[in-house]
């Protein structure tokens, strides 16, 4: 039986399947059911021919019985004695006797016999040993009157005068016979008996076992035809099954050697940043050149930061796969936004020569809420991938417009744009996949985890959009996504001064690269301001001979021929001292500041343009001041004198590293190594401190007892001083821990200054 069962479930993993390969796949083990039906529809037959064969038998018997008993009921008292007494032929020969009765019965024999067609009835004299009636006479009166021969079936039976013969039956070739004993007193004088042939009854017999047959053939038919129908429905079932299977496993295969090769691109990824943080610390120990010593520690904190960000997206993914990656919606100034990943994205850009070029659709309202760090993140890995993959001299495009807006939520769409090698139509897919890149060899040319587009997918989707990708070998790639955001409450665009006549206003903008030149263009047709361009240093001469009337000189450092320090210096020997010349670039001002001093340049824009930086600069160049405030205090500003904090962290250059940076605040700071200790101070003296750091992972007492055990003490002072979280655990259900036990806010390690002081703003000042 098992393996009946095997071989019925075992299934060949094909890439299709139709009707003859069913057989083909399962011939035996439907020749293995065909068989086994066989047996119960032949038995089923048999037995219903059976069934029906004695049931007609039974009817055909009881019907002669029926005509037997009729003719009996026809005789006289005293049956055939009777008869031959009442005619005197009582003591007549034998042959007479015979013929007298013959005479008598004819009429009843005959009307009997004829009530049904092929019906044969007498009467049996046991006295005279012969059949002395047998109808229809016409057609038996050659046969009456003559003994019943030796060989005769029912001599026995007859000549012995049993009566217990009166319901048998029996059957000489097709004749079926019916006897009736005729009894006086306790004597069998003679038996009436009925025959019949059964010719018809055993045509409407096989009539009947065809239709039966027929009847069980079709139902076998069907039976096998639904049989097919489930193996074929099963094997379609398994197929699919095993084709999900091995999908599943080439799948799981790939995974594995995806999260293989990210191990390995983990392991470059992690190790380069630590070796340049070894190597420049190194550095930095073995020489007391000062310049050297910041160039290295320049260097170290540049590797620190990329290491920190390539930490950052492990835990990304970690909450991805989690399922507990979640938006923080605040308000915020899209541009500005916008001006903050150009920040981080332009030296890298400059360094490769690239060229970036980002345009702020002119509807997008200025103010949006959403989570603009996650989507600063997805725009940042985009530019970034851009940059990477873009051949120096490249050219990156960062486009966003509103596509649509609907009771105050709206659409944005993103594009970045790059001249890059570009990706083939097979490695698209594999894009937005965790561990992945395009193929193995992008990891080992460019670096990276893999994780930044996956990240980026997810990013979008949470807010109502998706990301795409159009792509072509050697010619570059295009990353377009939409999100939506809400309309923000602030939605001033940021203008000229309206008091000011604008019109008297002339600028000259010098750029060898069009966007640029049609950048100036466009905001001064709407600005109302007279533009001037020109493409290089000395068509801007030329232009500068006719007319020297500029108020304000808007010039690229990097020109072809003469470069901008040059053009600058000729335009302040002859322009007006009132005009201003204002210098742009992706260079930092740091690098070129002396030089561009030197040549009489009054202002620098950093690289890439956005408008508001442009109507702040003109504001300030005509006096009447930028309209963007300052969203950051300066430091001068974040004096904490008189306040004290309690600092509970257990690793010794952590507490070094905070006390450090906040060394310039004045803050008063007091270290515990343990939430023991920390407990101790605060029990000591409750109102001394006005604000705990509490590292929540210490020996002894960890940061979450710690708190407890201080917002059970029975001081005023414990239910209300500030306790902020320290903890590199950053996922959600970290961050709800630490405020379930009883802490007020938190702040992720490694610990950022700007994120630490704004904590110290919120519950000191």
């Amino acid at each position: 039986m098992k393996d009946f069962y095997k071989r019925l479930f075992a299934v060949r993993v094909s890439t299709g399947v139709d009707n003859t390969s069913i057989f083909k796949h399962h011939g035996n083990t439907i020749i293995i059911l065909a068989l086994c039906l066989c047996l119960p529809f032949i038995s089923i037959w048999y037995i219903a021919r059976y069934v029906n064969t004695n049931i007609f038998y039974e009817q055909k018997k009881e019907t002669l019985m029926s005509f037997a008993k009729v003719l009996d009921s026809q005789l006289i008292d005293g049956g055939y004695d009777e008869i031959l007494t009442n005619t005197g032929m009582k003591d007549a020969p034998r042959e007479e006797q015979i013929a007298a009765l013959n005479e008598a019965l004819r009429k009843i024999t005959d009307d009997v016999a004829q009530s049904s067609q092929g019906l044969g009835i007498g009467y049996y004299s046991r006295e005279l040993d012969a059949i002395l009636t047998y109808g229809p006479s016409a057609n038996y009166q050659h046969t009456v009157g003559i003994p019943i021969g030796e060989n005769h079936p029912g001599r026995r039976v007859m000549a012995s005068g049993k009566a217990e013969v009166s319901m048998g039956s029996m059957v000489r070739g097709n004749i079926m016979n019916a006897m009736l004993p005729v009894v006086r007193g306790e004597k069998v004088i003679g038996y009436i008996w009925a025959n019949n042939l059964v010719s018809d009854l055993e045509e409407t017999l096989l009539q009947l076992s065809t239709v039966v047959l027929l009847l069980l053939a079709f139902s076998y038919i069907f039976m096998m035809i639904i049989i097919v129908v489930f193996i074929h429905r099963m094997i379609k079932t398994e197929q699919k099954y095993m084709q999900a299977l091995s999908k599943a496993l080439e799948e799981a295969r790939s995974a594995t050697r995806a999260k293989s090769l990210f191990l390995s691109n983990m392991s470059h990824e992690i190790r380069t940043p630590m070796n340049a943080i070894i190597g420049m610390t190194s550095i930095a120990e073995s020489t007391d050149d000062i310049s050297r010593k910041d160039y290295a520690i320049g260097k170290i904190k540049d590797a620190s930061r990329h290491l920190l960000g390539v930490i950052n997206d492990v835990l990304d993914m970690s909450k991805i796969e989690a399922d507990k990656f979640e938006l923080s919606p605040v308000s915020f100034n899209f541009e500005k936004t916008l001006q903050r990943v150009a920040d981080v994205i332009v030296f890298r850009v400059d360094g490769r020569r690239q060229k970036l070029y980002v345009n702020i659709g002119s509807d997008i309202p200025s103010t949006l809420v959403g989570d603009d760090q996650r989507l600063s993140q997805v725009i940042t890995n985009l530019l970034s991938n851009a940059v990477k993959f873009t051949p120096d001299e490249g050219v990156i495009r960062l486009d966003s417009e509103l596509i649509s807006e609907e009771k105050g939520m709206c659409r944005l769409q993103i594009r970045v744009t790059d001249t890059g090698i570009g990706i083939e139509d097979d490695q698209k897919l594999r894009l937005f996949r965790a561990f992945e890149q395009a193929d193995a060899d992008t990891s080992r040319r460019f670096g990276g985890t893999g994780l930044g587009l996956a990240i980026s997918k997810r990013i979008v989707e949470l807010m109502g959009g998706e990301i795409t990708v159009e792509s072509e070998l050697e010619k570059g790639s295009r990353f377009t996504f939409s999100v939506m955001l809400q309309r923000g409450t602030d939605d001033k665009k940021r203008l000229l001064d309206e008091t000011r006549n604008w019109g008297n206003i002339h600028i000259f903008v010098v750029d060898d690269e069009p966007e640029i030149r049609e950048l100036f263009i466009t905001l001064s047709k709407t600005w109302g301001i007279t533009c001037t361009t020109a493409k290089s240093g000395e068509e801007a001469v030329e232009i500068f001979k006719r007319n020297e009337n500029y108020d304000i000189f808007f010039i690229d450092w990097k020109l072809p021929g003469m470069n901008g320090g040059e053009l600058a210096r000729q335009i302040r020997q002859k322009a007006a001292q009132k005009s201003v010349v204002v210098v742009f670039s992706a260079i930092d001002w740091v690098a070129i500041e002396d030089e561009t001093r030197g040549a009489g340049v009054d202002k620098f824009l950093p690289k890439p343009l956005f408008p508001s930086t442009i109507v702040d600069v003109i504001n300030e160049c005509i006096g009447v001041g930028g309209t963007t405030a300052r969203n950051e205090r300066a430091e001068d500003d974040d004096d904490f004198t008189g306040y004290t904090v309690l600092l509970a962290e257990d690793v010794e250059i952590n507490r070094e590293i905070l006390v450090s940076l906040l060394e310039y605040t004045n803050l008063t700071i007091e270290c515990a190594v343990n939430g023991v200790q920390a407990l101790a101070m605060f029990k000591a003296a409750p109102d001394k401190y006005d604000i705990i750091f509490m590292d929540v992972q210490m020996p002894e007492m960890d940061g979450y007892d710690a708190t407890h055990a201080i917002r059970t003490l029975d001081v005023p002072r414990a239910k209300d001083v500030p306790i902020i979280a320290m903890t590199a655990n950053v996922f959600r259900e970290d961050i709800e821990m630490c405020l379930a036990a009883g802490m007020n806010s938190h702040v992720g390690k490694p610990l950022d200054i700007n994120e630490v002081i704004s904590v110290l703003r919120k519950y000191l000042l």
